[in-house]
């Protein structure tokens, strides 16, 4: 980072754990490295925050949604080396893509559920599942925060009703 405050907004493990910084857990989700990080993540953020928000409420959108984040950058540092360092909302993005269609397959009552299964699993895998590898993305919060997502999905199904997104 180009500012010396940009030294007091990345995660890791050591500064969450070792030196007890919590807000970076924060501050992690909301810097990105460059601004095509940005827009990737704010893409999938705007459309699916709306969907939740307007279908689900803010239960869903900004509550679970952020919970997801910040569990998710967590469990992230804690399996990499103490040194590696976590920015942006990638994590939080892919895990209100998870929670979406867990909701999706739970209330889509024009199509039987396994239509429903197939449609979730094949949207996951053209537009989850990257084309090309790059050594500097977390991978690991990208999977965790999905798979979060889902969990944290089924878990709030008795919490969560569709409304009219009108």
């Amino acid at each position: 980072m180009k500012y010396p405050e940009g030294d007091y907004l990345w995660l890791s493990g050591e500064a969450f754990f070792h030196r007890h910084e919590y807000w970076r857990v924060v501050t992690a989700l909301l810097t990105h490295a460059d601004l095509h990080h940005l827009i990737s993540n704010a893409l999938i953020f705007l459309v699916f925050g709306w969907m939740l928000k307007s279908y689900f409420g803010m239960l869903a959108f900004p509550g679970l949604s952020f919970g997801i984040g910040i569990v998710t950058n967590i469990l992230t540092v804690l399996l990499y080396s103490p040194d590696i360092r976590l920015v942006g909302a990638s994590g939080m993005a892919y895990g209100m893509v998870g929670l979406w269609l867990v909701f999706y397959i739970r209330h889509d009552t024009d199509h039987s559920i396994p239509v429903r299964i197939f449609r979730a699993i094949g949207f996951s895998l053209i537009m989850l599942i990257p084309t090309t590898f790059e050594a500097q993305v977390s991978y690991l919060a990208h999977g965790l925060g999905f798979l979060f997502g889902c969990m944290l999905g089924f878990l709030a199904l008795p919490c969560i009703r569709l409304r009219d997104p009108r």
